[in-house]
């Protein structure tokens, strides 16, 4: 809850106990004056009568004068402007923490815990000649930056010293462009990823970059109610564009995977699945809770697979975007989708719009946007 609304019924009580006070006040002054004998007034002149018709007016307007205590300092009760703000502010916030949730239930975070190496079992280690530093700079430039202004919210990359091309965990050597099964948390299935970096960190340990495989639980598909008739293949997985760094030691085995085209005749693909452990043959956005096909012609070349293009040497583009009179965030939507067509990944980044429903909408589906109302320029 927002702390709009422990003010409001703060300030009920307050009120009303500062009405109750005012009657108090009154009857004390309204008490005979001391030095009669019974509660009557003496009859007085002009001049008494009009002192003693002035001494409660006095009092009155010193106490009127007097500080309100602490505790009584906003016991005036809210008009309804504030108390709309108020709970736009509750709703924008509860909005906001159900949309980091969700983003937080879907992307598949590999666990940071080191594995246990056996008696007699080698420590992981890479394999082979460091990659060149000028071919290592040009193919991850943001692992050699140092000292580049980062935003607050951003999740900063890793530093490295050196890449490798491969490595050894277990007695099993490990390439780049790997499938591996990655070791996950307590009663959770085991993560599945494309290795696309080896690399030592500036704190002198051995990592790897995993590009994730989704399972259909992992992704939008887990919320929606499944019928009777309707099952998914356990062999089918979804590929994504979502990465993270792992020691080096998370690796537990590797894992076949082969790419299906979507229009393939299914008996055909039943033959073709039949011989591998996992497949996929369509893609899936976190950011925007979407599924693409992957077809095989486009599946090396588009911005939906870039794991080819990143070992050549051509580092992926990427952008921002601005969405000015958002809506729900269709259009921007669509135009991401489309762009990774052509190779570029666009990101919507802001987001500004009047309508406070549309900003709450595209504020839950893309928890990572920056979303702004306008007409109380309030930041959701």
């Amino acid at each position: 809850p927002s702390a709009a609304a422990p003010a409001r019924s703060s300030s009920r009580k307050r009120s009303a106990s500062a009405k109750a006070a005012a009657p108090e006040e009154a009857t004390v002054t309204k008490r005979p004056r001391k030095g009669t004998t019974s509660g009557k007034k003496k009859p007085a002149g002009k001049k008494k009568q009009q002192k003693a018709t002035k001494a409660p007016r006095e009092k009155k307007a010193k106490a009127e004068e007097r500080p309100a205590p602490e505790d009584e300092v906003c016991a005036e009760e809210p008009d309804e402007e504030e108390l709309a703000l108020g709970e736009e502010d509750e709703s924008s916030a509860s909005g906001e923490q159900e949309g980091q949730a969700a983003a937080k239930r879907r992307v598949a975070q590999p666990s940071k815990k080191a594995r246990n190496v056996a008696a007699g079992d080698k420590e992981p280690e890479f394999l082979g000649e460091p990659v060149p530093a000028d071919e290592a700079r040009a193919k991850w430039p943001q692992r050699y930056q140092r000292g580049a202004p980062k935003r607050p919210e951003d999740e900063e990359d890793m530093k490295a010293r050196v890449h490798y091309r491969s490595a050894m965990v277990d007695g099993v050597v490990y390439a780049l462009g790997d499938d591996v099964y990655v070791m996950a948390g307590e009663n959770e299935a085991d993560y599945i990823g494309r290795i696309t970096e080896f690399f030592e960190g500036v704190d002198k340990t051995s990592y790897f970059t995993c590009r994730w495989y989704f399972r259909p639980e992992d992704t939008v598909i887990s919320r929606a109610k499944f019928v009777n008739d309707h099952t998914h293949d356990p062999k089918r997985v979804f590929l994504s564009e979502e990465k993270n760094d792992n020691p080096l030691d998370c690796i537990i085995s590797k894992v076949k995977i082969i790419h299906v085209d979507p229009n393939m005749d299914p008996a055909a693909k039943a033959k073709l699945v039949a011989r591998t452990d996992l497949y996929y043959d369509m893609s899936y956005t976190v950011a925007y809770s979407t599924f693409a096909n992957i077809p095989s012609d486009t599946t090396e070349n588009s911005g939906i697979s870039t794991d080819a293009d990143s070992e050549n040497g051509a580092p992926v583009k990427t952008a921002s975007l601005l969405d000015l009179y958002s809506g729900c965030g269709g259009m921007s939507t669509g135009l991401c989708l489309g762009s990774a067509l052509a190779g570029l990944k666009l990101e919507t980044k802001w987001a500004v719009d009047l309508n406070s429903f549309a900003c709450k909408s595209l504020k839950y589906n893309h928890p990572k946007t920056e979303v702004w109302l306008v007409n109380f320029i309030l930041r959701f």
